[in-house]
């Protein structure tokens, strides 16, 4: 017992005792001892999802919190004026919060089994935060913040400029989304960007969304914005969906050394230069790693003529078409990638579009099919890992083209191709009619040259084989795996989205892809066609995977309990 005391005793041990535990395990730890408590609680104060568990640090007589029911949010408020000597377990577990919230991107943490189920089920009146500010007995009550997800405070956005004077120099991460306010109250937005540039000039990474901004907060926003990226010299990520920026913004931000990381909404009020101000620059957006843009294929084809980016590894790219006719053909968009983007340090590539008016007719949609010549333009990028697109149309391409990107982009882990439903049509209703569709040999030379290929998503024809004797007699003729014949495949693939695609055999599409696909553990496949028959056979095809998958896992445990009985006993 001793030598266990003399280990807990280690700061090094605890620490790493703590960050491998679960919420539930650290308030245990710090109920049990005096040495575990102050390791533990750090760790478990370092990230809280909103400002209720500190509130509740105050007197049990100074709140009270009516539960939440089926039909209302839970509240917390105040029963009574705070006192000076209230405050002090606050402003304890305050000074350990490094992360407020949570991001779009992040795990919601209210998700966790550690927290309670009605974690989330509770909401702080508008009045509690000014509440706060009168009583507060110091001036910062987050002194060693560094990350902050405002969306996640549930608190009125005219709180904000207060709530970020409570917080201390050492924020390196601010995220306000959903920032929402009327025309009357804009210096209340002009209070809050103030407030950021002066407090904060060592922030990191800065996302402001502003949504549908009116003509005097953009008038603002162009005003203000040099200034804080001027102020920010050690900005690395700069997110401003929501708010269209001009050349003006652009060439402030082509500045920064540091940037790695930019989201950009385009707007078609905006005249781009000739080029002539972003040439004063000798090296714009040289840092550049990931790029995420917002706009109408035209909007983005004029920011393609006068900046080239030659470092972006990531690219997004979220098409918003506001009507039919489109404002560029698709195959026009996807020629001018390549001149912008670098094919040598490419490897990330999202083109997702926004559905357009529900009024689309059905030529409308006809005329939006990708083909397999829209798309080869994409094949210089030789070094994608991941390739996802989200088409407004229909997709046909064919087996020749799964060849061609599976030789030009031997990395590739994830392929995802979707085709987006609206209007009278979709590719769920029309794929049959002219479509071109891969079939389910295509996926062969995928299986072969991308050996690392992890997903897939794509709509097929895997009607190749009316019966399973037909797909047995094409096997031993040889006209089924191609390369992988007399081969084991090594692809990596766990993940098969078939979408839509029609099916036939479920026996010959299991063998097939059991085959080229050995580690596959799960199939997945919707109808919104109404034919329940091929969705049943997807699900057989799931079936299977699904559960030679957990046959394979509980053979590993019971091979690897051997041996650990074994090694026991010697």
């Amino acid at each position: 017992m001793s030598n266990i005391s003399s280990i807990a005793c280690i700061s090094e041990i605890l620490s790493i005792v703590c960050e491998c535990a679960d919420r539930s395990t650290l308030a245990l730890m710090a109920r049990s001892s005096r040495v575990l408590h102050e390791p533990s609680i750090q760790v478990l104060w370092r990230t809280l999802p909103d400002l209720v568990p500190l509130v509740m640090c105050f007197p049990g007589d100074a709140w009270v919190l009516v539960p939440p029911d089926m039909y209302r949010r839970g509240t917390l408020y105040f029963t009574r004026a705070l006192s000076p000597r209230d405050w002090a377990s606050f402003l304890k577990h305050s000074s350990l919060v490094r992360v407020l919230g949570y991001g779009y991107s992040d795990s919601n943490p209210l998700r966790h089994s550690s927290f309670p189920i009605w974690w989330g089920s509770i909401s702080l009146p508008p009045t509690l935060w000014e509440t706060l500010c009168i009583y507060r007995p110091t001036h910062l009550l987050f002194p060693n913040l560094s990350v902050l997800h405002w969306s996640s405070m549930i608190l009125p956005n005219n709180t904000l400029a207060s709530f970020l004077l409570s917080i201390g120099h050492c924020l390196r991460k601010l995220d306000v989304q959903y920032f929402t306010l009327q025309e009357d109250n804009a210096g209340i937005y002009i209070a809050v960007l103030y407030t950021i540039i002066d407090l904060f000039p060592n922030l990191r990474h800065f996302a402001f969304h502003q949504s549908e901004p009116t003509p005097q907060l953009w008038s603002y926003i162009q005003e203000l914005i040099p200034d804080l990226l001027d102020s920010f010299s050690s900005l690395v990520s700069f997110d401003t969906m929501g708010m269209p920026l001009t050349d003006i913004e652009l060439i402030a931000l082509g500045r920064s050394e540091k940037l790695s990381s930019l989201t950009l909404q385009l707007s078609d009020v905006i005249t781009w230069p000739s080029g002539t101000s972003l040439s004063a620059l000798s090296r714009p957006f040289q840092g550049l790693r990931r790029l995420r843009v917002c706009g109408t294929m035209q909007e983005y084809g004029d920011l393609n003529k006068i900046i080239h980016l030659p470092a972006v590894c990531k690219a997004s790219i979220q098409l918003c078409e506001p009507h039919f006719p489109l404002t560029m053909p698709f195959a026009v968009f996807v020629a001018s990638l390549p001149q912008q983007l670098n094919p040598s340090t490419l490897t990330v590539l999202t083109i997702n579009n926004i559905l357009p008016p529900m009024a689309a007719s059905h030529d409308e949609v006809e005329a939006t099919t990708v083909r397999s010549d829209d798309l080869r333009p994409l094949l210089e990028f030789t070094r994608l890992e991941s390739f996802t697109l989200h088409a407004l149309g229909t997709i046909s391409l064919d087996d020749a083209f799964l060849f061609e990107m599976a030789a030009s982009w031997p990395a590739l882990r994830m392929l995802t191709l979707v085709c987006l439903e609206y209007g009278p049509t979709s590719h769920k209703t029309t794929r049959r009619a002219g479509l071109t569709l891969p079939s389910l040999p295509g996926l062969v030379s995928l299986a072969f040259l991308c050996i690392n290929l992890q997903e897939i998503s794509l709509c097929l024809d895997a009607t190749c084989w009316n019966s399973h004797t037909a797909f047995l007699q094409a096997v031993e003729s040889g006209e089924v795996y191609g390369e992988l014949r007399n081969k084991h495949s090594l692809c990596q693939l766990h993940t098969f989205s078939a979408n839509n695609s029609s099916i036939t055999s479920p026996e010959s599409v299991t063998a097939f892809l059991s085959h080229i696909f050995p580690k596959l553990i799960r199939v997945c496949s919707y109808s919104s066609s109404g034919n329940n028959d091929e969705y049943e056979a997807w699900r057989a095809v799931d079936t299977y995977f699904a559960t030679r998958a957990r046959r394979q896992t509980e053979a590993w445990v019971r091979d690897y309990g051997s041996d650990s009985d074994s090694d026991a006993e010697y």
